[in-house]
Protein backbone atom coordinates (compact mmCIF):
# COMPACT_ATOMS: atom_id res chain seq x y z
CA UNK A 1 0.00 0.00 0.00
CA UNK A 2 1.54 3.50 -0.96
CA UNK A 3 1.35 6.47 0.82
CA UNK A 4 0.37 9.94 -0.69
CA UNK A 5 2.93 12.41 0.95
CA UNK A 6 1.22 15.96 1.60
CA UNK A 7 2.15 18.99 -0.34
CA UNK A 8 2.49 21.68 2.37
CA UNK A 9 1.70 25.51 2.07
CA UNK A 10 2.77 28.00 4.36
CA UNK A 11 -0.53 30.06 4.83
CA UNK A 12 -0.40 33.32 6.88
CA UNK A 13 -3.47 35.17 8.46
CA UNK A 14 -2.84 39.44 8.68
CA UNK A 15 -4.76 42.52 9.42
CA UNK A 16 -6.25 44.55 11.90
CA UNK A 17 -7.14 43.63 15.41
CA UNK A 18 -11.02 42.78 15.73
CA UNK A 19 -11.50 41.87 12.12
CA UNK A 20 -11.87 38.04 12.45
CA UNK A 21 -8.84 36.76 12.03
CA UNK A 22 -9.13 33.63 14.31
CA UNK A 23 -12.51 33.84 13.96
CA UNK A 24 -11.88 32.67 10.19
CA UNK A 25 -8.89 30.46 11.08
CA UNK A 26 -11.30 28.57 13.28
CA UNK A 27 -14.05 28.05 10.81
CA UNK A 28 -11.46 27.16 8.00
CA UNK A 29 -9.77 24.11 10.45
CA UNK A 30 -12.88 23.09 13.20
CA UNK A 31 -15.80 24.66 11.77
CA UNK A 32 -16.74 26.32 14.57
CA UNK A 33 -17.33 30.00 15.45
CA UNK A 34 -17.34 31.30 18.96
CA UNK A 35 -19.19 34.98 19.90
CA UNK A 36 -15.86 35.94 22.45
CA UNK A 37 -12.41 35.30 21.67
CA UNK A 38 -9.34 36.91 23.11
CA UNK A 39 -7.24 38.68 21.13
CA UNK A 40 -4.36 36.98 19.42
CA UNK A 41 -0.90 37.82 20.81
CA UNK A 42 1.92 37.66 18.52
CA UNK A 43 0.54 34.61 16.55
CA UNK A 44 -1.12 30.99 16.87
CA UNK A 45 -0.55 27.84 14.69
CA UNK A 46 -3.59 26.23 13.63
CA UNK A 47 -3.14 23.33 10.48
CA UNK A 48 -5.81 22.22 7.70
CA UNK A 49 -5.62 19.04 5.90
CA UNK A 50 -7.25 19.09 2.22
CA UNK A 51 -7.64 16.50 -0.35
CA UNK A 52 -8.52 17.68 -3.77
CA UNK A 53 -7.45 15.80 -6.95
CA UNK A 54 -5.85 12.78 -5.45
CA UNK A 55 -3.60 14.84 -3.39
CA UNK A 56 -3.38 15.80 -0.21
CA UNK A 57 -2.55 19.30 1.05
CA UNK A 58 -1.58 20.02 3.98
CA UNK A 59 -1.83 23.90 5.17
CA UNK A 60 -0.13 25.18 7.78
CA UNK A 61 -1.94 27.98 9.02
CA UNK A 62 -0.38 31.23 11.10
CA UNK A 63 -2.44 33.52 12.85
CA UNK A 64 -0.88 37.02 13.67
CA UNK A 65 -2.05 39.40 16.27
CA UNK A 66 -3.30 42.50 14.72
CA UNK A 67 -2.22 45.10 17.74
CA UNK A 68 -0.28 47.71 16.73
CA UNK A 69 2.40 46.08 19.61
CA UNK A 70 2.89 42.80 17.10
CA UNK A 71 3.19 44.57 14.00
CA UNK A 72 6.55 44.20 13.82
CA UNK A 73 6.24 40.58 14.78
CA UNK A 74 4.31 39.89 11.22
CA UNK A 75 6.80 39.72 9.02
CA UNK A 76 8.54 36.73 11.16
CA UNK A 77 5.48 34.96 10.19
CA UNK A 78 5.17 35.73 6.58
CA UNK A 79 8.79 35.31 5.38
CA UNK A 80 8.57 32.11 3.49
CA UNK A 81 4.92 31.77 3.19
CA UNK A 82 3.04 30.64 0.06
CA UNK A 83 0.01 32.51 0.78
CA UNK A 84 -1.12 35.75 2.64
CA UNK A 85 -4.73 35.94 3.62
CA UNK A 86 -5.21 39.98 4.24
CA UNK A 87 -8.64 40.34 6.23
CA UNK A 88 -10.46 43.44 6.95
CA UNK A 89 -13.65 44.43 8.38
CA UNK A 90 -16.76 45.70 5.92
CA UNK A 91 -17.93 47.62 9.23
CA UNK A 92 -14.74 49.40 9.61
CA UNK A 93 -13.22 51.86 6.41
CA UNK A 94 -10.20 52.16 8.85
CA UNK A 95 -9.49 48.34 8.99
CA UNK A 96 -9.63 47.90 4.86
CA UNK A 97 -7.04 51.26 4.38
CA UNK A 98 -5.18 49.48 6.96
CA UNK A 99 -5.21 46.03 4.51
CA UNK A 100 -4.67 48.04 1.54
CA UNK A 101 -1.05 49.31 2.74
CA UNK A 102 0.34 45.65 3.95
CA UNK A 103 0.14 44.17 0.25
CA UNK A 104 2.76 46.26 -0.91
CA UNK A 105 4.39 45.62 2.27
CA UNK A 106 4.17 41.92 2.12
CA UNK A 107 5.29 41.82 -1.98
CA UNK A 108 8.68 43.77 -0.83
CA UNK A 109 9.14 41.40 2.00
CA UNK A 110 8.59 38.19 1.09
CA UNK A 111 8.19 35.59 -1.52
CA UNK A 112 4.18 35.29 -1.55
CA UNK A 113 3.18 33.36 -4.27
CA UNK A 114 -1.01 34.38 -3.56
CA UNK A 115 -2.66 37.15 -1.63
CA UNK A 116 -6.07 37.10 -0.93
CA UNK A 117 -8.02 40.77 0.31
CA UNK A 118 -10.52 39.03 2.75
CA UNK A 119 -13.97 41.63 3.47
CA UNK A 120 -15.26 39.64 7.18
CA UNK A 121 -18.21 40.08 8.66
CA UNK A 122 -21.18 40.35 5.88
CA UNK A 123 -23.86 39.20 8.60
CA UNK A 124 -23.45 42.55 10.03
CA UNK A 125 -25.68 45.50 8.19
CA UNK A 126 -23.56 48.87 9.20
CA UNK A 127 -21.22 48.17 5.75
CA UNK A 128 -18.41 50.86 5.28
CA UNK A 129 -16.97 49.45 2.09
CA UNK A 130 -18.48 48.70 -0.53
CA UNK A 131 -17.91 45.18 -2.30
CA UNK A 132 -17.42 46.78 -5.67
CA UNK A 133 -14.45 48.88 -4.28
CA UNK A 134 -12.73 46.17 -2.68
CA UNK A 135 -12.81 43.75 -5.97
CA UNK A 136 -11.45 47.04 -7.92
CA UNK A 137 -8.64 47.53 -5.77
CA UNK A 138 -8.15 43.68 -5.93
CA UNK A 139 -8.33 43.63 -9.85
CA UNK A 140 -5.97 46.35 -10.30
CA UNK A 141 -3.42 44.92 -7.50
CA UNK A 142 -3.38 41.52 -9.11
CA UNK A 143 -4.62 39.81 -5.58
CA UNK A 144 -7.60 37.36 -4.71
CA UNK A 145 -11.13 38.86 -3.62
CA UNK A 146 -13.49 37.62 -1.33
CA UNK A 147 -16.49 38.46 1.40
CA UNK A 148 -17.14 35.92 4.33
CA UNK A 149 -18.45 36.24 7.73
CA UNK A 150 -16.87 33.68 10.25
CA UNK A 151 -20.19 33.77 12.08
CA UNK A 152 -22.43 32.23 9.30
CA UNK A 153 -19.96 30.16 7.80
CA UNK A 154 -20.47 32.46 4.79
CA UNK A 155 -17.68 31.50 2.03
CA UNK A 156 -14.75 30.37 4.46
CA UNK A 157 -14.47 26.97 3.15
CA UNK A 158 -14.03 28.71 -0.66
CA UNK A 159 -10.82 30.43 0.93
CA UNK A 160 -8.57 27.32 1.16
CA UNK A 161 -9.79 26.42 -2.48
CA UNK A 162 -9.07 29.61 -4.22
CA UNK A 163 -5.73 30.08 -2.87
CA UNK A 164 -4.82 26.35 -4.18
CA UNK A 165 -5.78 27.14 -7.60
CA UNK A 166 -3.13 30.38 -6.88
CA UNK A 167 -0.54 28.36 -5.60
CA UNK A 168 2.58 27.16 -8.15
CA UNK A 169 2.42 23.68 -8.00
CA UNK A 170 4.84 21.69 -5.71
CA UNK A 171 8.41 20.72 -7.17
CA UNK A 172 8.85 17.21 -8.59
CA UNK A 173 9.88 14.69 -5.33
CA UNK A 174 13.44 13.92 -5.75
CA UNK A 175 13.58 10.51 -6.53
CA UNK A 176 11.74 11.20 -10.11
CA UNK A 177 14.54 13.54 -11.21
CA UNK A 178 17.02 11.72 -13.15
CA UNK A 179 20.60 11.46 -12.02
CA UNK A 180 22.95 12.60 -14.42
CA UNK A 181 26.03 10.11 -14.49
CA UNK A 182 29.51 12.03 -12.61
CA UNK A 183 32.40 10.58 -15.11
CA UNK A 184 36.21 11.87 -13.17
CA UNK A 185 38.19 13.39 -15.08
CA UNK A 186 41.44 14.39 -14.57
CA UNK A 187 44.03 17.39 -15.56
CA UNK A 188 47.71 17.46 -15.85
CA UNK A 189 48.09 18.21 -12.28
CA UNK A 190 46.16 15.87 -10.84
CA UNK A 191 47.46 12.40 -10.07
Amino acid sequence: MSSVKPIIYKVVFMGDSGVGKSSIAERIVNDVFSISTEATIGASYLSKILSKNNKIYNFNIWDTAGQEKYHCLVPLYYKNCDAAMIVYDITNRNSYLAAKKRIPELRKNSTVSAIILIGNKTDLIDRQVPKSEAQLFSSENNVLFLETSAKTAFHTKDILEKILEELPPPPAPIDSIPLIPTHTTYSCCNY
